[in-house]
């Protein structure tokens, strides 16, 4: 609450009691905080520092550094986006061309593989492998048969029983007989001739073995049923090794991946 000024007119002390009390209170006035007034000034340092921050902070990007670097960067890319477009726009020029190459190329490599399982399944391996070896017998050979064999020399036969009929002279008496040397004679042989001995043995034995009769059928034909259907998706159908090999053959890559 204001106090009134002292009036010139009053007497002495009633007019040195309001210059007192005039003087107290408006020196405890001045020193409140105003509700409308705006705030004390800043001392010069501290106000130049306030006023010079907020541009410290973003002093790395007036340097001029970040944005050079934002635009070489945009450059390089825009370059590379153009050669990408360029070797695209080539790519799609040439798509016929190496369409066949690709085509070709695989074509060669799947029925050269399919061709090659198709081969080597229906051949065979022939060869001639020798064979030497020693065989022991140790057996019993029964001979009968009827040979005629030579005297080696003379041979006496005695008390033999003679019968001789000649012209009116019969005779038959005992006799002594001597048989002359190489005189042949007839002889019955029956009898087990045993035999212990070794045979060597040598032989050249012809080879030829189907490779379809085989446990090498089953892989062969495997690889054939791998590669067919992929070598048969290459393959142009108005070809000839079309309608010969991939009769029923089902497509590798399921219907629907490529259409709608």
């Amino acid at each position: 609450m204001a106090t009134d000024a002292p009036n010139p007119n009053e007497n002495g002390p009633s007019r040195m009691r309001k210059i007192m009390n005039y003087n107290v209170n408006e020196d405890i006035r001045s020193k409140l905080p105003q509700e409308n007034d705006s705030p004390p000034p800043l001392n010069a340092p501290l106000a130049a520092e306030q006023t010079t921050q907020p541009e410290s902070g973003h002093s790395w990007w007036n340097s001029g550094f970040f944005p050079v670097f934002w635009t070489i960067a945009s450059a390089l890319s825009l370059v590379v986006n153009i050669i990408l477009c360029l070797l695209v726009l080539g790519l799609l020029s040439m798509r016929s061309t190496i369409q066949g190459t690709v085509t070709g190329q695989s074509t060669s490599l799947l029925g050269g593989l399919y061709n090659n399982f198709v081969k080597m399944d229906q051949a065979t391996i022939r060869s001639t492998i020798p064979v030497d070896a020693t065989i022991p017998l140790n057996i019993m050979v029964p001979v009968q048969t009827r040979t005629t064999i030579m005297l080696s020399e003379a041979t006496t036969i005695r008390s033999p029983r003679v019968f001789i009929r000649t012209g009116g002279l019969t005779l038959d008496t005992p006799a002594l007989v001597t048989l002359p040397k190489d005189q042949p004679l007839v002889v019955d042989l029956n009898f087990m001739l045993p035999v212990q001995t070794s045979v060597p043995v040598h032989l050249d034995v012809p080879v030829n073995i189907p490779l379809k009769d085989t446990e090498l059928h089953q892989p062969f034909v495997g690889l054939q049923e791998v590669v067919r259907p992929w070598y048969c998706l290459f393959l142009p159908e108005s070809d000839a090794l079309y309608i010969q090999t991939c009769a029923n053959t089902p497509s590798p890559i399921p219907t629907g991946i490529f259409t709608p």
